[in-house]
């Protein structure tokens, strides 16, 4: 684990970041950080996630306060619905993110971003920030050490397998990729500019295959 949080300190120290001023806290990584069955993949971080504010003191990984995102997680049985209730009952405290974390731990998923800087829009990074964090991010993988992964939206894939794909064909058959030796399984964005309802039929059916 200490690898792994010295490489989150990498993360931290941006020099981008630190030339554009940008106030907001990088997105780290969430759940079972050692040798998960899978690992959720995305872009990069926004201000949505409430873990990104300067001030704050806590865990920081995809999604903190994007109650939809887990929901769909939840939908497509990668997550309890208990933890769904609890998130809509109480809201997002320092308790339900710990619980949280502890039930992505238990189902041994681990959640991360290529990019981990948070911006304060919603638009892609700028190539700078990919050529900075994308061999962080091979080095982040080679700790963790997954099983398979799942890679959401299309740059997403095309950044992890250097393929072009119309997912909505590709899915057809459940296919995967590979990222080095590790399987990709690419997956439309589930919230937002996505299709949160294609994207839990996906997650659905590779909740199985992936058991």
């Amino acid at each position: 684990m200490y690898a792994l949080d010295s490489l989150y300190k990498r993360f931290d120290d941006c020099p981008l970041c630190r030339l554009s001023n940008n106030s907001l806290l990088h997105i780290l990584g969430g759940g079972k950080k050692r040798k998960p069955k899978v690992v959720l993949v995305f872009i990069n971080p926004t201000h949505t996630n409430i873990s990104s504010n300067s001030n704050w003191n806590g865990s920081r990984f995809p999604f903190i306060g994007v109650t939809r995102f887990w929901k769909v997680l939840s939908d497509s049985s990668w997550l309890s619905s208990e933890m769904i209730e609890e998130l809509n009952e109480i809201g997002w405290t320092r308790k339900t993110i710990k619980n949280l974390d502890s039930e992505l731990y238990d189902r041994r998923i681990y959640i991360t971003n290529l990019v981990k800087c948070s911006f304060p829009h919603g638009d892609y990074p700028e190539k700078k920030y990919f050529d900075y964090h994308l061999p962080l991010f091979k080095k982040e993988l080679s700790i963790v050490t997954p099983s398979a992964i799942v890679s959401f939206g299309g740059l997403t894939t095309r950044c992890l397998t250097e393929k072009n794909l119309v997912l909505k064909n590709f899915f057809n058959n459940s296919k995967s990729l590979t990222y080095g030796y590790i399987p990709v399984y690419p997956c439309y964005f589930p919230v937002g500019r996505g299709n949160p309802k294609l994207a839990t039929e996906i997650l659905r059916k590779l909740r199985y295959l992936l058991e």
